[in-house]
């Protein structure tokens, strides 16, 4: 599962499966946005376009290697056929058009994999549950 969330402009995206997270700003966090919502690339590049007053050719070919990316971390999956209106950040706009990239995290995955509900010995918190009996 991936959670995300945008925050002044800047999408922040965390796979709970790995613990690995992402962040995309500009022109990665409208193309993210744009692509959660369930357009296709087209659509996206349309969009992506219109709202950074670029070359919709140009920005649809970003956007196919940003999927291809994006598929690849399994950020996203193929979903055609589930469209929604993107709600793309008022930050980004008008900001010059540039290949959308993602910078990838996995300093704290032992933190957002660890579950203290359930992964706790019957002291508590913070007496971290082992496999080893003591």
């Amino acid at each position: 599962m991936v959670i995300s969330d945008t925050i002044d402009g800047e999408v922040l995206a965390i796979r709970s499966d790995n613990g690995a997270y992402y962040s995309m700003r500009g022109p990665a966090a409208t193309a993210w946005t744009v692509l959660i919502s369930g357009s296709d690339v087209d659509d996206a590049a349309l969009a992506a376009s219109q709202h950074h007053g670029a070359d919709q050719s140009v920005v649809r070919a970003d956007l196919a290697t940003f999927t291809d990316l994006l598929l690849a971390e399994r950020l996203i999956i193929d979903n055609a056929g589930i469209s929604s209106e993107a709600q793309i950040p008022n930050e980004s706009k008008g900001q010059p058009w540039d290949t959308p990239r993602f910078e990838k995290y996995t300093d704290m995955q032992d933190l957002l994999l660890f579950d203290p509900i359930h992964e706790v010995q019957p002291a508590g918190w913070p007496a971290v549950a082992t496999d080893q009996p003591k």
